[in-house]
């Protein structure tokens, strides 16, 4: 972009942030791919258009097509029941698009409220969530029938909030966790029952009402029970269901189950407390739990945890933090005294469940540097990691299930979120969507410069990501804005509305600094859990030495400096101002 087309651009103002359409566009949603992996689907809009509709792109992305009908409602949900039938929700109708010959038509209604839609693998059947319920609708029939009679509706008056849940409902849990999923058979659905009706009310009073309310939320407080956390077996024919026996269900959260090609369940959890992290299997047409492994580690902090069956139906792929980074082991299932295997490098962090297609293992981690995510390959035949991925940002793949392609979701500090796609042997990527506005593209957007410096209490390296001016006058002396506040900040993404935000305030003449602080994946394990029953001690010191360091900078005034921060950096925020 030229300087004079730089010197005609309009001031940035909150109302241009938060217009309608937003001038980052619609951000595609996450791709699926066909059985065949010839094409994938997504929901997206262009650029000044409304509502979502549906998309198909080839493998390859050199052809991107609209293929629904804009007339009828945004398109929610997608599932292919075929290689070339697209399912879709839009509103309360499922609708069938067939590619070839092109046809778009509405094919039945669902109950209101629908979400969650996925195909049975015959593809006969949709199943679908509605206030906390697995539903099924006949795609012949077009019967809908109401599987489980769980969901109860929420204690808060609000719709919004992430504690404004249902007091029952087949669902994740308040932070994360499974929904449902098919066996490869069609005969059971495995589902995650979630209870809060015996968790503490808490008041989170709503004052944008015309008179302030005392709105009651179900939250928590430390020491009490948790949410009551299940896993039902649903027997398609029947109704009938088989709860597994996990051990404390009010202290312990279901990261995921997954079912093998034989229908055997793995079930992945781990304690509230991140202390213990447990595997275990159910075999097909059974409902006795097998622990096949556990791990305990006082020090522990997160749950970042996901497994998968390897193609062969006997190993699990799963991803723990037993080594200095998080990586993927297996296991063989089959054999409860073998020892686990790691799979990745050990020199960077895996950060993403495992995705099995074709003969290789797709996963996310941060070999290049610590502020990007990149998608890798492990073929696994040959055992040797591959980085599929090359633009600079942010990237989140989902492969094809052939394995021979990668369609991914990319961002970077000036980019909002795309659709990419790539072949898995590598070379370069052809983009799908385009999304924003042109009153976004126009106009320049502040790029990071990422730097580190030595902590002033320890041996520590710390790193920080900064957005400066790009208009600085030499001899100019800038005010600071440190924040967001909060661990895994100094990263090369986009960020929402906070990317946004944080552009207004570089073009008002303030510099922003992002600190990955303890607590921060990137850079071994020791630092991860440094600040456990210690925050607001450590990493304030880390924020003191980000300060240091900018102070050292000819072009920083040192008496205007700031912090911005909301939950547990809204914490931090007030307890350096204590300190």
């Amino acid at each position: 972009m030229t300087e004079s087309v730089k010197a005609q651009e309009s001031e940035l103002t909150l109302d241009d942030l938060f217009a309608t359409p937003k001038l980052t566009g619609t951000s595609p949603s996450m791709p699926t791919w066909a059985p065949d992996s010839k094409n994938l689907a997504f929901s997206w809009s262009e650029p000044g258009s409304s509502g979502r509709g549906l998309w198909v792109s080839t493998s390859d992305g050199k052809e991107v097509r609209l293929v629904s009908n804009m007339a009828s409602a945004s398109v929610r949900d997608i599932v292919w029941a075929d290689a070339n039938t697209v399912i879709s929700l839009r509103g309360n109708s499922l609708w069938k698009t067939s590619l070839s010959p092109e046809e778009d038509i509405q094919l039945t209604n669902v109950i209101t409220g629908a979400g969650n839609l996925s195909i049975s693998p015959s593809g006969n059947q949709v199943a679908y969530i509605q206030n906390g319920d697995l539903w099924l609708v006949d795609l012949v029939s077009k019967q809908n029938r109401q599987l489980t009679q769980i969901g109860m509706a929420s204690l808060s008056r609000l719709g919004k909030g992430r504690y404004s849940r249902p007091e029952r409902e087949i669902g994740p849990g308040i932070w994360s966790g499974p929904i449902y999923k098919w066996s490869p058979d069609g005969k059971t659905i495995a589902f995650h029952s979630v209870n809060r009706s015996e968790m503490r009310k808490v008041p989170f009073p709503d004052y944008l009402a015309d008179e302030t309310s005392p709105n009651e939320v179900r939250r928590s407080y430390p020491g009490d029970p948790n949410e009551i956390r299940k896993v039902g077996l649903i027997n398609i024919e029947s109704g009938n269901i088989i709860y597994l026996d996990l051990p404390d269900p009010n202290a312990n959260q279901v990261i995921d189950f997954n079912w093998s090609p034989n229908s055997d369940l793995l079930v992945d959890t781990a304690s509230d407390t991140a202390v213990e992290r447990k595997l275990f299997v159910v075999a097909s047409g059974e409902s006795q739990l097998r622990e096949i492994w556990r791990n305990v580690r006082e020090s522990r902090m997160y749950t970042s945890f996901g497994s998968n069956w390897h193609p062969d139906g006997k190993k699990v792929i799963f991803l723990s933090d037993m080594g200095d980074r998080y990586g993927l082991y297996t296991i063989d299932t089959s054999d409860p005294n073998q020892r686990v295997q790691l799979l990745t490098d050990p020199s960077y962090d895996v950060l993403s469940t495992p995705s099995i297609a074709g003969d290789a293992l797709f996963y996310s981690g941060n070999g290049v540097n610590p502020y990007e995510q990149h998608v890798y390959r492990l073929k696994i035949s040959s055992g040797l990691p591959e980085q599929v991925t090359r633009l600079s940002g942010r990237n989140v793949g989902y492969p094809s299930p052939d394995g021979r392609h990668l369609v991914f979701m990319h961002s970077n500090d000036t980019s909002p979120p795309e659709l990419y796609v790539v072949s898995s042997d590598g070379g370069n990527a052809a983009q799908i969507t385009h999304s924003p506005l042109p009153a976004f593209t126009e106009r320049t957007w502040a790029s990071a410069e990422y730097v580190s410096f030595p902590s002033l209490v320890d041996e520590y390296t710390l790193h920080a990501r900064i957005l400066k001016p790009t208009n600085m006058k030499l001899g100019t002396k800038y005010p600071v804005l440190f924040g967001p506040v909060y661990s895994n900040t100094a990263r090369n993404r986009w960020a929402g509305n906070y990317s946004l935000v944080q552009n207004l305030l570089v073009k008002k003449g303030y510099i922003i600094v992002q600190v990955d602080s303890r607590g921060s994946n990137g850079y071994g394990r020791a630092f991860r859990e440094e600040f456990l029953l210690g925050f607001a001690d450590q990493d304030i010191e880390d924020y003191a030495s980000a300060v240091t360091y900018m102070e050292s900078l000819d072009y920083v005034e040192p008496d205007r400096l700031g912090k911005l921060g909301s939950s547990s950096g809204g914490s931090l925020y007030v307890s350096s101002r204590l300190m």
